[in-house]
């Protein structure tokens, strides 16, 4: 007999009282039920542990230990039979043939489920249409897509002006340099004075030192001036 069910599973409400869930369906055995449990946020986690089984009234308690889930959250329940063939018949007719058909039904079966493993997948119950999932999905990635050149260009400009600043601030410091040479070198012309019949610079120390010891410029030019009219 072949079960009326078109979808082996149920999603049940959180109440954060019950802890008993009832998996309507027919199955090979109970523990081939698959409960997730869907958090507030959406986040799915498919559960493994602190699990017990009630197969006599096809009953799931979750958890097992410790308080019900919290109002809000969600359980499904879905039934994943292994695709296997236990049964081993006698080598001897008709038993060889049924043999041989439950081994083919199992080959296509696997040969569905690799097909499945590649497809794009909703929650079951979900009011979610895959073609428009799918849809979004590519729209998405082209904007991600379009998202990423826009912030490369941004990033070439960006480096692009970072280059040029640093050849200004290079070249502003080389003049910044040069006049620093040049007003090092009138500040020391400043400090010499002539000496007295042109016989060439001397700073103003030394000024200061063979003539008269002034700080000032105008003291030493004074000296000259009485030196030349004697």
């Amino acid at each position: 007999m072949t079960p009326e069910v078109l979808r082996p599973s149920v999603t049940y409400q959180c109440d954060g009282v019950n802890k008993r869930f009832i998996f309507p369906y027919d199955f090979v055995q109970i523990e081939d039920i698959r409960l997730t449990v869907v958090d507030l946020d959406g986040t799915e986690e498919v559960q493994t542990h602190n699990i017990a089984y009630d197969e006599m009234d096809k009953a799931i308690i979750y958890p097992n230990d410790g308080d019900a889930l919290a109002n809000g959250k969600k359980v499904i329940l879905e039934r994943v039979t292994p695709i296997s063939q236990d049964t081993d018949l006698p080598d001897e007719y008709p038993f060889e043939n049924i043999e041989h058909s439950t081994d083919k039904i199992i080959m296509i079966l696997q040969e569905m489920k690799a097909e499945l493993n590649r497809s794009l997948k909703v929650r079951p119950h979900s009011d979610e249409n895959p073609d428009d999932l799918v849809k979004l999905i590519v729209e998405r990635s082209v904007k991600a897509a379009e998202d990423a050149i826009k912030a490369v260009a941004t990033i070439e400009a960006k480096t692009d002006k970072v280059a040029t600043d640093l050849d200004t601030i290079s070249q502003l410091n080389a003049e910044i340099k040069a006049l620093a040479e040049r007003a090092e070198t009138a500040a020391e012309k400043a400090e010499q004075v002539s000496y007295p019949n042109a016989k060439g610079l001397v700073t103003k120390a030394d000024a200061d030192a063979k003539y008269q010891t002034k700080d000032s410029l105008t003291g030493i030019v004074s000296v000259k001036r009485l030196w030349c009219g004697r």
